[in-house]
C-alpha cells in the first residue's frame, strides 16, 4: 500500500478533487444507510396499522415522512453517485497524465548511461503500464473501495445496536475468509512479476522489430519474428491460465460469503416467528445483509487489484528513483560568451560494464588542447576513444580523474544546459523525427523564422531537394526520416546545426555511410558549417580531414601524434601508415592499427 499511498502523495495537487470525491462518497455512504431504515419503520407502521385497524387514507398521512425521507435520500444518492463518476473519470484522466509527465520528465533527465543499460520498448512498457495501473487504482479506491468500506462500517454499526450475535457471526465468517484470500494471492504475486518480465523484454524486441524493418525484410527475418512472438505469447497465456486457476480458487471461497447470508436469513426469520424482532428489524436486517455482501465479495478482487497495482507499479517507482549520476553543480558558474577552447587535463575515463563491477579503461591520462576556431581531426583504431571523445566533452558521462576545461572551465562547473546549448553534434545516423522538414529543422531553433530555415537549408545544400517536395518545409519526411536519402538526411542535420548556431562542432563520422556523390555535397555544408567555429571531426576516411588544422592520432586512450596532414605524412608514422593504406600505397597486414 505504500506505492499507492506515495502515488496519491504525488498528485497533491489534485487534493481539491480527491476533498470533493470524498465528500460525496461521504454522502453516498450515509446515503446507503436511510432505504433499509425508512423500510424498517414503515413496515412496522404498516403493521401496526393493519393490527389497530386504522383506515388507507390515516395510514398514508402517516406513512408520507417516511416516503419522502426515502424518496428525498434516492434523489441526494443518484446526484451523488454521478457527481463521484463524473469527477472520478477526470481524475482519472489528469492523474494519467500527471504520473505520465513525471516518468517522462525522469527519463529525459535521467543519463545517457542509464539508456545505455535499459531498451527503450522496455522502458515505455514500464511506464505505461505503472501509469495505468496506478491511475485506475487511485481511482478504484476513491469511487469503489471507500464507499465500500464506509457504508459497511455503519451497517455493522448499526446492526450490533439491533442483534450483536449477527456482527459476531459476521466476523467469524470474515476472518477466514480473508486468510484464505492472502494464501491465494501470495501465490499470484510471482507469476504477476514473471509475467511483466516477459512483457517488458518482448516489448523492447518488438520495439526494435518496428523500427529495423527494412532489416527483417532483407533478411526474410517475418516468419521468425512471427514465430518469436507467438512463442512469447504462449508463454504469457500459460502463466494467465495459472492465474485464472487461482482467481477459480478465490471465487469458490465465495460460497462462504453465500452462506452466511442464507444462514443469518434463517436466523432471522426464527427471530421474527420467536417475536424476538418486528417484520420492520426483519426487513432491516436483510437489506443490510444484502448490502453487506457485496463489498465483502469484493474484497478478493480489491486485495487483487491492490497487489497487482503494486507489482506494476515497482517498476513505474523504479524508473523515478533511479539515480542521476550526471548532475549540474550546486553553484554551476554562467558563461556569458564561449569562445571554444577546449582542454583536456589527464582525463581518465573508463565504461561501466554492465552486470560486473569492471571496467573497460577507453582514455588513460588524456592531454589535449584544441584553440578557438580551430578545427580538429581525431583518428583511431575502431573502439579507441574518438567517440567517447564527443561524448565527454558534451558531458553525456562523467569522468573518473581528471578535468575537461570549455575556456578555462571545468565543465562540471557548467550547467549542462548551457554547456550543450554551445556544442552542435552531427552524427553518423542523422536522427529525424516522424515530423515535416520544418519541425526538424527547428529542433535547432524552435524560434527560428521561416527565411531563417530556408537560409540554413541552402547554406547545407538541402534546399535544392527541399524545394523539390510539394509542400516543401511541410513535408513529412517519415519515420527517422525514411522518406529521404542518407545524404539528403546528413544535409538536414547540418541545416539543424546551423540553425543551433553553437561555437562548438563535433562530427562524428558524418560523412562514413554515403555515397561520393552525397559526400561531396555533405563535405560542402559540413565545411560551411565549422567555418569560425572550434571543430572537432571523427572520421573514418582519412582524405575528408586533410583540410584540418591538427589531426590527433589515438592510441591506448593517449595521443601518440599530432600535427597537419603533411607533417605527419612527413614522419611516416601511424597516420601515414594508414592513410597509405585507405589509397592503396600498403598492404593491411602492415600496420596494426584499423580506424
Amino acid at each position: 500500500m505504500k506505492k499507492i499511498f506515495r502515488a496519491i502523495k504525488m498528485a497533491k495537487k489534485f487534493w481539491p478533487t480527491f476533498l470533493m470525491l470524498a465528500i460525496s462518497i461521504l454522502i453516498i455512504s450515509v446515503g446507503k444507510q436511510v432505504p433499509p431504515l425508512v423500510s424498517k419503520e414503515v413496515v412496522d407502521s404498516l403493521q401496526l396499522s393493519t393490527a389497530e385497524g386504522i383506515d388507507v387514507e390515516q395510514g398514508l398521512k402517516v406513512m408520507f415522512p417516511y416516503l419522502a425521507i426515502y424518496l428525498g435520500s434516492l434523489v441526494i444518492l443518484s446526484a451523488a453517485n454521478r457527481f463521484s463518476f463524473h469527477h472520478s473519470r477526470m481524475l482519472n484522466v489528469k492523474l494519467r497524465k500527471h504520473y505520465t509527465e513525471i516518468g517522462f520528465k525522469k527519463l529525459l533527465g535521467s543519463d545517457i548511461g542509464y539508456f545505455d543499460n535499459n531498451v527503450s520498448g522496455s522502458l515505455m512498457s514500464k511506464l505505461e503500464r505503472g501509469v495505468g495501473r496506478l491511475t485506475g487504482q487511485v481511482t478504484n479506491i476513491a469511487v469503489f473501495f471507500l464507499p465500500n468500506i464506509v457504508s459497511s462500517i455503519i451497517a455493522l454499526v448499526i446492526l450490533y445496536n439491533i442483534r450483536p450475535e449477527i456482527v459476531g457471526v459476521i466476523f467469524l465468517v470474515i476472518v477466514p475468509y480473508v486468510l484464505i484470500n492472502l494464501r491465494i494471492l501470495k501465490k499470484h504475486e510471482p507469476i504477476e512479476k514473471k509475467i511483466h518480465k516477459i512483457w517488458d523484454k518482448e516489448m523492447g524486441h518488438f520495439y526494435e522489430v518496428l523500427s529495423s524493418m527494412r532489416l527483417v525484410k532483407s533478411f526474410n527475418r517475418k516468419e521468425q519474428e512471427e514465430s518469436s512472438i507467438t512463442r512469447v505469447h504462449n508463454k504469457l497465456v500459460d502463466l494467465n491460465k495459472k492465474i485464472e486457476k487461482l482467481w477459480d480458487w478465490s471465487l469458490s471461497k465465495d460460497i462462504l460469503i453465500e452462506f452466511m447470508t442464507w444462514g443469518l436469513f434463517l436466523y432471522s426469520i426464527v427471530l421474527v416467528l420467536n417475536n424476538q424482532v418486528t417484520l420492520g428489524t426483519f426487513f432491516l436486517i436483510i437489506q443490510y445483509l444484502a448490502l453487506l455482501k457485496e463489498p465483502f465479495l469484493q474484497v478478493s478482487w480489491i486485495y487483487f487489484e491492490v497487489r497487482r497495482t503494486m507489482i506494476g507499479a515497482r517498476a513505474y517507482f523504479k524508473i523515478l528513483d533511479s539515480k542521476i549520476k550526471v548532475k549540474d553543480s550546486i553553484n554551476p558558474i554562467e558563461l556569458e560568451e564561449v569562445k571554444g577552447k577546449i582542454e583536456f587535463d589527464n582525463v581518465t575515463f573508463s565504461y561501466p560494464k554492465k552486470g560486473t563491477k569492471g571496467a573497460e579503461k577507453v582514455l588513460d591520462r588524456m592531454d589535449l588542447s584544441i584553440l578557438p576556431g580551430e578545427t580538429v581531426a581525431l583518428v583511431a583504431k575502431s573502439g579507441g576513444g574518438k567517440t567517447t571523445i564527443a561524448n565527454l566533452i558534451n558531458r553525456f558521462y562523467d569522468i573518473q580523474s581528471g578535468k575537461i576545461l570549455i575556456d578555462g572551465h571545468d565543465i562540471r562547473a557548467l550547467r549542462q544546459e548551457q554547456l550543450r546549448d554551445n556544442i552542435g553534434l552531427v552524427l553518423q545516423d542523422s536522427y529525424l523525427f516522424q515530423q515535416t522538414v520544418e519541425e526538424n529543422l527547428k529542433y535547432g531553433n524552435s524560434k527560428a523564422t521561416e527565411k531563417e530555415l530556408i537560409a540554413a537549408a541552402k547554406s547545407a545544400n538541402a534546399w535544392e531537394f527541399i524545394k523539390s517536395f510539394p509542400k516543401k518545409l511541410k513535408t513529412e519526411i517519415g519515420e527517422r526520416g525514411v522518406k529521404l536519402s542518407g545524404g539528403q538526411k546528413q544535409r538536414l542535420s547540418i541545416a539543424r546545426t546551423l540553425l543551433k548556431d553553437p561555437p562548438i562542432l563535433i562530427l562524428d563520422e558524418a560523412t562514413s555511410s554515403l555515397d561520393s556523390e552525397s559526400e561531396l555535397r555533405v563535405q560542402a555544408a559540413i565545411w560551411e558549417l565549422i567555418e569560425g567555429r572550434t571543430a572537432i571531426i571523427i572520421a573514418h576516411r582519412l582524405s575528408t580531414i586533410q583540410r584540418a588544422d591538427r589531426i590527433l592520432v589515438i592510441e591506448k586512450g593517449k595521443v601518440v601524434e599530432e600535427g597537419s596532414h603533411s607533417e605527419l605524412m612527413k614522419k611516416a608514422g601511424i597516420y601515414a601508415g594508414l592513410y597509405n593504406i585507405q589509397t592503396g600505397k600498403k598492404k593491411l597486414k602492415e600496420f596494426e592499427i584499423v580506424a
